[in-house]
């Protein structure tokens, strides 16, 4: 199946006018660039803050259409070559929403088998729950000893809440945590479904893209 990387540029005179204000707007509009979408969503996106300018990364299984009213004053979709793909190792930029299960007493007849989502934010914790989705998706973070020292494995920043509001429902937030740093894959196959499927929850709203940079260690 191929994948196609989307970069789309966004002044902010145009972005303040326009564009969305919390993750649910940007879900709806994201939908938008494939309008003849049914059922499984089949792309992941990012929003950056560039200077006096909004970036989206979008990777998906097939090109984006871009709305004529959009305005992007750059916007650049790419078959994401086989190749890009085949490396042992990468920087890599991660926004995700890290959660744990959290047991709730039972009350007025709830379930409390599986509990509610709580967000991680503790360093080590989080940390953990990286590592442990590199386990599952054919990749790890390399140890001190094995990375030149001017580099670091992993830089953990978490970047508050983003709220979002979806009609009928009260307003509502995902914890952002931004991890960064380089990835070695164990499990070729197994990773490019994670790159192509994404890390973590809140996967509509915004997290869990791998933005990658494939590099050499000597």
């Amino acid at each position: 199946m191929p994948l196609y990387l989307s970069e789309i540029t966004i002044r902010d005179e145009a972005a303040a006018r326009l564009m969305p204000r919390d993750c649910y707007g940007w879900h709806k509009v994201l939908w938008k660039f494939f309008p003849s979408q049914q059922g499984e969503r089949d792309f992941l996106y990012r929003v950056d803050s560039v200077p006096r300018a909004i970036r989206l990364y979008i990777v998906s299984s097939r090109p984006l259409l871009v709305p004529a009213d959009l305005p992007g004053d750059l916007c650049r979709c790419k078959e994401i070559p086989e190749s890009f793909l085949s490396h042992s190792d990468y920087r890599f930029k991660l926004r995700a929403n890290p959660t744990r299960r959290v047991k709730v007493d039972a009350r007025n007849g709830q379930r409390k088998d599986k509990g509610l989502r709580a967000p991680i934010t503790e360093p080590n914790a989080l940390a953990a729950w990286l590592r442990n989705k590199g386990e599952q998706g054919g990749f790890s973070i390399p140890r001190l000893d094995r990375w030149p020292s001017e580099e670091c494995p992993l830089a953990i920043c978490p970047e508050g809440r983003y709220a979002f509001r979806k009609p009928g429902f009260s307003a509502a937030h995902h914890s952002a945590i931004q991890f960064a740093g380089a990835l070695h894959v164990e499990d070729p196959a197994s990773f490019r479904e994670t790159f192509r499927k994404g890390i973590g929850s809140a996967k509509a709203f915004g997290f869990g893209l791998l933005l990658l940079q494939p590099i050499i260690i000597k």
